[in-house]
């Protein structure tokens, strides 16, 4: 699923918005999970149809609005429709087969609405809030599925209004611009979107976290040793939320040699604060952020070592793991969408 998104996002870059869309169905039909990136993807592409404010003679909001590329959209639609009937052919054309139910288990596996809000303890906003509200006894399974998509919609609507707004009106984005400012914006919004999905929507699994942490990874990419700093926070932080599930499949020992082996890899070969890369170094409230939320993270791990949780809270260590890492992700989605503002 994640390969098929990388090559998605490429063929975006490049503005081969059908290939794009190619690899993006493919990418969700893979793994439904795919969908976390579908709204950026699709108010980028959307926005692509029409001609950008300054590249039109004696500019108007009128004339952008005429500008609309219709034949483009619908060839990105047909690439859509056909993908999918492609991949669904085996089902669809089987002999002597009742289609329908195949089918329908094929879209209740995209959207499991029936497993309930979340899975296990998962660091998502649902979760650490469920310690003061206890939605289960409030509200009702459709209710809850409402409210987490209300909520989520609401969550993705900066992203993708920006990208779509700069498409069409910032200057940067115009023919002329040299150079164009695709990459970083794109990965931007694509990690603030999938974010989103992962912080408020319904039914998420720890793993899940991998989806928005792609499109953050690449970030490594941006010339900015603070940003360095910031995309390996997350990475740790990432790791660190799964460990209640590594610890109960039985890989601690994995666990730890990788967090310590990646993290003087990245840190420039040494654990020196004053030396590595992990720290950022110019701008001290990220200092402060990332300073405490690593020694929260080694005091978790401290407690959940030494200590026997309470027998009437016997999941206190993983709502502990759960909180800490629910925090980060909060900040790191937070300057996502500031970043994707101002560039």
């Amino acid at each position: 699923m994640l390969g098929s998104f990388l090559f998605s996002i490429l063929d975006l870059l490049k503005e081969n918005y059908i290939l794009s869309a190619v690899w993006f169905v493919v990418c969700i039909f893979f793994k439904q999970m795919g969908l976390y990136y579908a709204p950026f993807i699709f108010a980028f592409m959307l926005a692509s149809g029409f001609t950008n404010y300054y590249d039109i003679p004696n500019p108007s909001i009128w004339k952008v609005a005429r500008s609309f590329n219709l034949k483009q959209i619908l060839s990105i639609g047909f690439a859509v429709a056909l993908t999918i009937l492609v991949i669904l052919s085996p089902f669809l054309f089987v002999p002597e087969k009742d289609h329908w139910p195949i089918i329908q288990q094929i879209f209740i596996r995209v959207f499991p609405f029936q497993r309930g809000l979340f899975e296990d303890k998962v660091a998502n906003f649902w979760c650490v809030s469920n310690l003061l509200v206890k939605y289960k006894s409030i509200f009702s399974v459709p209710e809850l599925t409402r409210l987490s998509l209300a909520v989520t919609l609401v969550s993705l609507l900066p992203p993708c209004a920006i990208i779509f707004f700069k498409r069409i009106f910032k200057e940067s984005y115009s023919k002329k611009a040299s150079p164009r400012p695709h990459a970083v914006p794109v990965l931007l919004g694509f990690a603030a979107t999938a974010w989103s999905f992962y912080l408020f929507s319904f039914q998420v699994h720890e793993k899940t976290v991998l989806v928005p942490l792609l499109p953050t990874t690449l970030l490594y990419l941006v010339n900015d040793l603070d940003w360095f700093a910031i995309v390996s926070w997350v990475n740790n932080a990432a790791i660190f939320s799964m460990w209640p599930l590594l610890k109960k499949d039985g890989l601690v020992l994995q666990y730890t040699v990788h967090v310590l082996l990646s993290n003087w890899l990245l840190g420039g070969f040494t654990f020196d604060i004053r030396k590595n890369l992990l720290i950022p170094k110019r701008n001290k409230l990220w200092q402060l952020i990332i300073g405490l939320s690593y020694a929260s993270m080694t005091a978790f791990h401290v407690i959940d070592n030494f200590l026997i949780p309470p027998e009437k809270y016997p999941d206190l260590w993983v709502i502990l793991n759960s909180t800490i890492a629910f925090g980060i992700f909060s900040i790191t989605w937070i300057w996502l969408l500031y970043n994707l503002y101002i560039h």
